[in-house]
């Protein structure tokens, strides 16, 4: 049991490397971005977007983050595909519908998420093929453009996920301010 879960470890440590790499300098440009506040910049806008974002908010930009990463680290290992990357990405894809609360654009969520599953799927398939039957360069380019187009779809969601968190956002201001006007007027 512990070797098994060694070995998922093990096998996860680019993308360890890479979600550690990637959160770091995410971090380190925000805070650029951020340290010279003024209320007269455009930057204002970005700060306010994570200012407004609950816990629960931050729980899907998060995940959404972490999928980047992942099919980032796929990447950069050079298309190899262990049943241990589909569990996290299906993990994280679970993380992410729960954190939806809603059923607006959840259909079109699960298809992705199958489509995405499928395509890493089929990324574990041809890594097989070319470490243990033959290494050829057409193949490993097919993985490679698959890998390209798992980070474009991720990266499509994280834009998704972060226009869905600046909806819900802008909704509970305007209960907020309604609320607000109806304690005024009693």
């Amino acid at each position: 049991m512990l070797d098994s879960m060694i070995s998922g470890v093990v096998q996860l440590k680019m993308f360890l490397i890479v979600t550690l790499a990637g959160g770091l300098l995410t971090g380190v440009v925000l805070y650029l971005l951020c340290s010279s506040f003024s209320w007269e910049t455009r930057r204002r806008k970005l700060i306010g977007f994570f200012f407004q974002m609950s816990w629960w908010d931050t729980l899907g930009l998060a995940c959404c983050f972490v999928k980047v990463f992942l099919f980032l680290s796929i990447i950069l290992d050079l298309g190899t595909v262990e049943p241990v990357h589909i569990i996290t990405y299906l993990l994280l894809e679970l993380g992410y519908l729960i954190h939806r609360r809603s059923f607006d654009g959840v259909p079109a969520d699960v298809l992705l998420g199958m489509v995405s599953a499928g395509v890493l799927l089929i990324m574990n398939m041809l890594s097989h093929y070319l470490a243990e039957i033959v290494f050829d360069k057409k193949i490993f380019c097919v993985a490679m453009l698959l890998g390209l187009v798992l980070l474009l779809l991720s990266l499509c969601d994280l834009v998704r996920c972060c226009s869905f968190a600046m909806k819900h956002g802008i909704k509970k201001a305007e209960q907020e301010r309604m609320k607000a006007n109806e304690e005024q007027k009693t």
